[in-house]
């Protein structure tokens, strides 16, 4: 997920060891939407670029050559 979640650009990253980082994230997420919805379409963004079609025939064929 790090790849492709940056922190506060693009999701909201928690650690394992604290309990209640995950619920705090998600509150966070619920009570601002405009947040959410900007950091989905960063993600969904992020994902077309890097693993649409085209990307990946291009890797594919770089790496057999």
């Amino acid at each position: 997920m790090k790849d492709l979640i940056y922190y506060r650009e693009s999701g909201i990253l928690v650690g394992p060891s604290v309990k209640t980082a995950l619920a705090d994230a998600m509150s966070q997420l619920r009570e601002d939407p405009n947040l959410a919805s900007k950091y989905a379409e960063c993600c969904r963004q992020r994902m077309l670029g890097r693993f649409d079609w085209n990307t990946i025939a291009r890797h594919y064929t770089a790496a057999l050559h």
